[in-house]
């Protein structure tokens, strides 16, 4: 299966060469209907590229957050903290633990905290 990136490339490309051609169409339309259905062709041959690409975009899903994480779809521009104690060490500690993931900029502050340790028994 291709990559995302090889995708986003061959989309970039096809989209500059559907600009050419349509431009190239654009100009012959005065020479009769046969050029207007080629241009309509164009445009939605267009359309459903770019549908596809934004489509695409969409669905790829990132890897769900590890424990004590800060995920945001786009900007983090508040203050947000997160503490977790009690995970797990060694090889079976949970992936991503304390990471901060936005799909933009981060301008607030972000602090996470993560302890592998076993927090003290409140009973004793």
């Amino acid at each position: 299966m291709a990559s995302s990136r090889v995708i986003a490339a061959g989309g970039a490309g096809a989209t500059v060469v559907l600009g050419v051609v349509t431009s190239v169409v654009l100009e012959r339309v005065g020479a009769g209907w046969g050029w207007w259905v080629a241009l309509a062709a164009v445009v939605a041959l267009s359309a459903g590229l770019a549908g596809f690409l934004a489509f695409r975009q969409q669905n790829q899903q990132s890897p769900p957050p590890g424990p004590g994480s800060v995920s945001a779809g786009r900007d983090i521009t508040a203050q947000v903290s997160t503490r977790v104690s009690g995970l797990p060490d060694g090889p079976g500690a949970p992936d991503g633990a304390g990471s901060v993931q936005a799909g933009r900029d981060i301008a607030g502050e972000v602090s996470t905290h993560v302890d592998f340790t076993a927090p003290a028994d409140p009973e004793r």
